[in-house]
């Protein structure tokens, strides 16, 4: 979103300055026309919107992907480090783990007493040691946290029910999935590259037509993340169009129309972008609302 800011109040200063000190005089007298004149920014425009289409497709996925992993990863040790030796911990939604020792900031574990607690049952670990493992394959995935117990006793019982399961391992491995590990729908279609963004949009409209009568309200939901991922598709070709344009605006404002005028460039330049923002967030809220479809509010 900044570069088409910059290449509109970049193209705004250099023709003013170029207006001010009668360059453009200059070069119109040595007879060129207006559309040489407006060449060689119409080229860089061209190359920047090139460049910014590229890294819309996937460098920008890739990096935020790559940023919201990491992110992840420190808040994961962040976490661990959090357990403490003789102190109920609760910071993972629905389990409370309890350890007599702790060593290497929570890595390592003696003497542990840990309860899950779902919709479906209730689970109560006890171990003699237990460790606790942060995996991540390469940089561009999600970063796992597990438990590895050893030596221990797992007692289990079914909500509903009043019988109670006891099993007996050397190894249990237990992974740990929470809300705060999970990006959000729109977080996810940001990490997507352009063309895995574009099996995503088929694969939900897919799934939209496949839905039956009667479920209206699901398929509401559903229509409203469709809306969201074509508009994350459609503003990275959006985004180096702006840029060309805006740079032929700001081209367009920099010029003075006559020798000593005041030159309120920047003020229209201001005045534009206000406007034209307004118009463009306002199309966006409705096209996240299925008023319209997304294509033509970006493009309009």
């Amino acid at each position: 979103m900044a570069m088409p800011l910059a290449g509109l109040f970049a193209a705004i200063y250099v023709m003013g300055k170029l207006s001010d000190e009668n360059e453009i005089t200059a070069i119109r007298s040595f007879g060129f026309s207006k559309f040489k004149m407006l060449l060689p920014i119409l080229l860089i425009s061209l190359t920047l919107g090139g460049i910014l289409f590229s890294l819309n497709r996937n460098v920008i996925p890739n990096s935020q992907k790559r940023f919201k992993n990491e992110i992840v990863r420190l808040n994961s040790k962040g976490l661990i480090s959090q357990i403490k030796r003789g102190v109920f911990f609760t910071e993972i939604p629905g389990i409370t783990l309890f350890a007599e020792n702790v060593k290497d900031r929570g890595r390592n574990l003696e003497k542990v007493f840990m309860n899950i607690s779902n919709d479906s049952m209730e689970q109560t670990i006890m171990s003699e040691k237990g460790e606790l493992v942060l995996t991540q394959k390469n940089k561009n995935d999600l970063p796992k946290i597990k438990f590895i117990f050893k030596n221990e006793n797992i007692l289990r019982r079914y909500n509903g029910k009043d019988q109670y399961e006891k099993f007996i391992f050397e190894k249990y491995e237990f992974p740990i999935n929470t809300m705060s590990l999970t990006p959000s729908q729109i977080t996810k279609d940001r990490m997507l590259t352009s063309a895995k963004l574009k099996s995503e949009i088929k694969r939900k409209e897919l799934e939209i037509r496949a839905l039956k009568e009667g479920e209206n309200r699901h398929k509401r939901g559903m229509e409203v993340g469709l809306a969201k991922s074509k508009l994350e598709y459609f503003m990275r070709f959006n985004s180096p169009v702006q840029l060309i344009l805006f740079i032929l605006i700001g081209h367009c404002f920099g010029i003075k129309k006559l020798r000593g005028a005041e030159n309120n460039s920047s003020t229209y330049g201001v005045i534009f972008l206000v406007a034209y923002y307004i118009v463009f967030f306002f199309g966006i809220s409705i096209a996240k609302k299925i008023i319209l479809p997304p294509a033509v509010v970006i493009f309009f």
